[in-house]
């Protein structure tokens, strides 16, 4: 199996960043004078360096650990100014062609976006954790834009803090019709804790 994390570098470590939906109460909203003024920095990837299709390799057998047909999702034709460009990965611990089309799925949305934000915050900025989603404030033209945090808050000077992240789309977590994120066998037996309703198509057992 695999984690739903990505990776992050900073300096000569390599972090875990948590990749999954986060709920709205959980998402942090950053004060605008909290940012240091002049220190926002957008950078964006090119068109034509944004991978149009993906391809994945799974293991379509554990008893044997044969390779199965490759899953290969794409968005659209290649234009002049969006060329073919194709991402591949082998993940030999998926087994399930479901669980590789949903990872297909959502690697190809999560290449789409490719935004990149950095800022400075003063003293509040330590408090933030590698995974965190926060609200951008309503300035720079980026206002209410949603971000994941990818590297621990940096001390550049006294009381600022450097804070690296990409853009959040909870859109990429949507699993295609008929994918779920997590499939459950027929009788099987699962703890739920947590103060909403129990999912549909689950009975609770007393």
């Amino acid at each position: 199996t695999y984690a739903e994390a990505l990776w992050a570098y900073q300096g000569g470590s390599v972090y875990l960043v948590p990749d999954a939906a986060v709920a709205q109460e959980d998402i942090i909203d950053i004060p605008m004078q909290q940012i240091f003024g002049g220190s926002v920095q957008l950078m964006t990837e090119l068109a034509q360096d944004i991978p149009s299709s993906v391809t994945l390799t799974y293991n379509s057998d554990a008893s044997d650990g044969l390779a199965g047909e490759p899953v290969f999702v794409s968005k659209e034709e290649a234009t002049a100014s969006s060329p073919y460009l194709n991402s591949s990965l082998t993940l030999m611990g998926v087994y399930r062609r479901a669980e590789a089309q949903r990872r297909a799925e959502q690697r190809l949305a999560r290449l789409q976006i490719g935004g990149r934000v950095s800022f400075q915050m003063f003293d509040t900025g330590s408090l933030l954790k590698i995974g965190d989603v926060i609200r951008f404030p309503d300035r720079y033209g980026i206002g209410g834009m949603l971000l994941r945090v990818m590297a621990q808050p940096e001390l550049v000077n006294l009381g600022v803090y450097q804070i690296r992240t990409e853009v959040y789309d909870e859109s990429i977590y949507s699993p295609s019709e008929g994918v779920g994120a997590v499939v459950i066998p027929k009788g099987g037996v699962v703890s739920w804790l947590g103060q909403g309703a129990i999912p549909r198509g689950v009975t609770k057992l007393s």
